[in-house]
């Protein structure tokens, strides 16, 4: 089992990537983690835009972190791995479902007490597995 950092996120992305190509949608990933997104997709049909952020888990914790950003027309994408790192699935949620359904993390330490961290549970979104409708209706 790897420790997810790095490479375990790099494989969400990518993985993400991929199945937003399979939809026969443009996915742009950015260079160097980026701000607030991770893939730029596009509809070739009519050239609208959204942006993705990808969150991965491992272990099979049940849960991602859901800090959220300013940026328009977010997506988050919660991919999961399985216990022993194969690529699961994923839950596709528009930027307003995740700030409904987030819960704050209770921080231990003074100097993280300056931000806020926030999470989603798996179980609160299990409506969204594989949930294509939400890319679909953004990109119309």
């Amino acid at each position: 089992m790897f420790d997810l950092g790095v490479k375990g996120s790099l494989a969400a992305l990518y993985y993400v990537a991929s199945e937003l190509a399979l939809q026969g949608l443009v996915p742009m990933p950015t260079i160097k983690n980026e701000k607030g997104f991770d893939i730029a997709v596009v509809n070739p049909k009519n050239g609208k835009c959204i942006n993705i952020q990808v969150r991965a888990q491992s272990r099979h914790s049940g849960w991602w972190n859901a800090n959220t950003s300013n940026i328009p027309n977010l997506v988050y994408f919660f991919v999961q791995f399985t216990k022993d790192d194969k690529l699961d699935t994923f839950y596709i949620l528009p930027k307003k479902v995740v700030e409904q359904v987030r819960y704050e993390q209770k921080v231990r330490h003074e100097e993280e007490k300056k931000k806020k961290w926030y999470y989603v549970r798996e179980d609160d979104i299990a409506d969204y597995k594989r949930k294509w409708e939400v890319i679909e209706e953004l990109l119309r």
